[in-house]
């Protein structure tokens, strides 16, 4: 389910207000022991913090994903919730659509510098053992609710 989906299915269900925290994060490692690429991983991830407002109460779930149940889960939270504990939402007339996309990282690049560097290091005969772990991380965060409001970080 999109975004939008789940925005516009919490409004027909009745949820007064739901924004959507969406965090996106790419990372790339490796790992060299002498000259040997021991590790390398890639991993790209989506989390959603979401806030949802229902006669002045404020709940809060975090999921990897969006669908009905999680829909549910809300409106179950909201039930037994005795409280308004109003919280504060992106407002409506808010908008960022600043595109400094990243789609890709490659650190593939800096293998030859890694390599390079360790074989001058590991000339020097009382070294005899070089660990080296580089990372590269992208991380972009996506807020929006069901009045229109959206940003991106």
């Amino acid at each position: 389910m999109s975004e939008q989906e789940f925005l516009k299915q919490a409004e027909h269900i009745g949820i007064d207000t739901i924004q959507l925290t969406k965090i996106t994060t790419k990372e790339d490692s490796v790992k060299y022991v002498n000259e040997t690429r021991e590790k390398y991983d890639i991993s790209n991830t989506i989390s959603y913090l979401i806030k949802a407002e229902k006669e002045k109460k404020t709940v809060k779930i975090r999921s990897n994903f969006l669908n009905n149940s999680i829909l549910d889960k809300i409106l179950m939270k909201l039930k037994y919730i005795e409280v308004e504990n109003i919280d504060n939402y992106l407002p409506k007339t808010f908008e960022n659509s600043d595109d400094k996309k990243i789609d890709t990282i490659d650190i593939t690049k800096v293998f030859p510098k890694i390599e390079a560097a360790i074989s001058k290091k590991i000339t020097i005969s009382t070294i005899t053992k070089i660990e080296i772990n580089y990372t590269e991380i992208y991380k972009q965060i996506e807020i929006m609710n069901n009045k229109g409001a959206y940003l991106r970080t």
